[in-house]
């Protein structure tokens, strides 16, 4: 049984309101400040992208937006971008049943989550290929995904997706005929729906309960409550939820020998299924509508319908095959996207460590410069105050101008030849200043 289209699109809805929260690590790409308008740019995408999406008459508009936020997004390497609007093209190209595109689009999501462990969008992805696996009648892949969601959801604590999943989880359990696990799970969701007053969650479950129990003990009882639920989605103009329920209803009139009602109500139930042109909605309508033809005699109708189904088992087959090498085609030009940048960042980092080893070496130059200079100049007062110890002052300045100092005339000069007894006695006693001091 498909999920009720209104509900499809407050998945898409919800989902698109859930994953625009999103808050992620530092782990894009990003080097400039340049690159930061583009970032916004991309944010106000996908945001007016989730807006748009509400209105029922703007989604390929919105979906037009957020296809233009992945593009940009890929290519300024953004992965928060990346994340948030390919789950919000998952969750659209699924609203108008191109499981192929949807497949795609949240596989990429799944994988550039999990490149940087980013729980709500690995829930996010997980949610939306379970929807698909659903779609294509492949309840226990979907049961699966929606299981890991659920899980990841759990360590974030949203309770109103672990609500979701736990609504999915049951119509699961239902289609691979685990009535008690289905039971158990469609209560749940029950109460929460009644303590919440969402009526369309109570009618829905309320018809999967009814079905669980019309399975087991086939009761007239049960007709009351089948009417109420198909009010409801008449009421609302849920034309997927009414399909089911007249569907239902006619296979609880089959059990009762009520066979000629049962026909009335499989006829209308695959009107309208074939309106809505939702492929599990199609195929539980034409096996009910088979079983009530082959009740009446009617086997004519049996058989074209039988023809029908089978066109669909196949149309739907192909398209179960089509969404695997959707997966498998993204898989693939994600590995080698990643492959691909993990080669250019190895390149950058080398580059960079390049860069540092030019720029220490380059220090350690200048710093031996430096010093070497600074010696120098040291080593050069030195001698200077040497040249002073022994030399006049002009001829030490001229010695250190030219390099040589010419000989100065002088008048009249007196030298003093001096001899100081038992110098070598008393000098041998004396510390050196006290010497020159006597001296």
């Amino acid at each position: 049984m498909a999920i009720p289209s209104k509900l499809m699109h407050k998945l898409f809805a919800f989902i698109l309101l859930l994953i625009s929260g999103m808050t992620y690590a530092d782990f894009d790409i990003l080097e400039s400040d340049d690159q930061s308008e583009i970032t916004r740019e991309i944010d106000e995408l996908n945001r007016l992208g989730a807006h748009y999406v509400q209105m029922e008459d703007s989604l390929f508009y919105a979906l037009s937006l957020h296809q233009e936020a992945y593009e940009k997004s890929e290519k300024a390497r953004y992965i928060k971008g990346v994340i948030r609007s390919s789950n919000a093209l998952g969750m659209g190209y699924l609203s108008v049943a191109n499981n192929a595109q949807a497949t795609n689009y949240f596989y990429i999501s799944m994988r550039n989550s999990e490149s940087v462990n980013d729980t709500q969008g690995v829930a996010s992805a997980y949610l939306g290929l379970g929807l698909v696996m659903y779609n294509l009648d492949n309840a226990s892949e979907a049961l699966v995904y929606f299981n890991k969601s659920k899980k990841y959801y759990a360590q974030l604590g949203a309770e109103r997706s672990i609500k979701l999943l736990e609504y999915l989880i049951g119509l699961c359990h239902f289609q691979l005929k685990n009535y008690s696990k289905s039971k158990y799970y469609l209560e749940l969701v029950r109460k929460n729906a009644i303590d919440r007053g969402d009526s369309a969650r109570i009618n829905e479950s309320k018809l999967y309960l009814l079905n669980i129990e019309n399975m087991e003990n086939p009761s007239a009882s049960s007709f009351a409550g089948y009417m109420e639920v198909l009010a409801y989605f008449k009421r609302n103009n849920e034309r997927v939820g009414e399909s089911h329920t007249l569907d239902w209803l006619a296979l609880l009139q089959l059990k009762l020998g009520m066979k000629n009602e049962a026909v009335v109500n499989a006829s209308k139930a695959l009107e309208i299924a074939k309106s809505v042109e939702v492929a599990t909605t199609l195929k539980t309508s034409l096996e009910i509508s088979i079983d009530a033809a082959y009740a009446v005699g009617d086997f004519k109708t049996a058989a074209y319908h039988l023809k029908e189904l089978q066109t669909l088992k196949d149309s739907v087959n192909s398209a179960g095959e089509t969404t695997r090498i959707a997966m498998m085609n993204a898989g693939y030009e994600f590995d080698k996207k990643e492959s691909l940048f993990n080669l250019e960042l190895e390149q950058r980092n080398k580059q960079r460590f390049i860069l540092l080893v030019l720029l220490g070496t380059s220090l350690l130059a200048i710093f031996a410069i430096f010093f070497s200079l600074r010696s120098v100049a040291n080593q050069r007062k030195i001698s200077d105050k040497l040249l002073l110890n022994i030399l006049p002052l002009d001829t030490a300045k001229e010695l250190k101008a030219t390099g040589s100092a010419i000989a100065k005339h002088h008048d009249g000069v007196s030298i003093v030849f001096a001899d100081v007894k038992s110098f070598t006695a008393i000098a041998s006693k004396l510390k050196p200043q006290d010497l020159v001091q006597m001296l």
